[in-house]
């Protein structure tokens, strides 16, 4: 099975790699080997799951700590010490640092994903599979155990 680098669930793919690298703390560039050689359908798809999983989880935390900085000293403290609202003040700048740096850290792949979505629109011509096809022919490949390989095409440098 061949898809194209030019659809949005392969840089989903991608980007969930990088994601799972870093979160493992696995500093070495599984990418390009993904890249060069493909993978499977079943691999495919749990690096989608992981990934999402990951995203959602870092999001829920950022959601959380935005909510323990921003929010919980007002509700406890009322403004009553200056200290507290200094305190407040000073966790707003640290978590809007952070905020910016893991925004960063977020769009490191951007470059790639603004190319993938320049060149979607000269390769529509080509049918391949959609996303739909690929969660059929997945939960055919878990039910008969054998998950066919996957080639990546019109991949720019990982």
């Amino acid at each position: 099975m061949n898809l194209s680098a030019n659809r949005w669930y392969v840089a989903w793919f991608f980007w969930s790699c990088r994601a799972l690298d870093n979160f493992c703390g696995r500093w070495d560039d599984r990418n390009s080997k993904y890249a060069a050689k493909g993978t499977n359908l079943c691999h495919f798809f749990r690096t989608l799951m992981w990934g999402s999983l990951i995203f959602t989880s870092v999001f829920a935390l950022y959601i959380w700590v935005v909510f323990v900085v921003l929010v919980l000293p007002f509700i406890l403290f009322k403004f009553a010490s200056v200290g507290g609202a200094l305190l407040v003040v000073t966790g707003i700048i640290l978590g809007a640092i952070t905020f910016l740096a893991a925004l960063a850290g977020i769009t490191q792949g951007g470059t790639w994903v603004t190319e993938t979505i320049k060149t979607r629109n000269a390769n529509l011509q080509q049918k391949e599979p959609g996303f739909l096809s690929l969660v059929i022919a997945y939960i055919v490949a878990i039910k008969k155990k054998f998950c066919p390989t996957i080639q990546f095409k019109d991949i720019p440098d990982v």
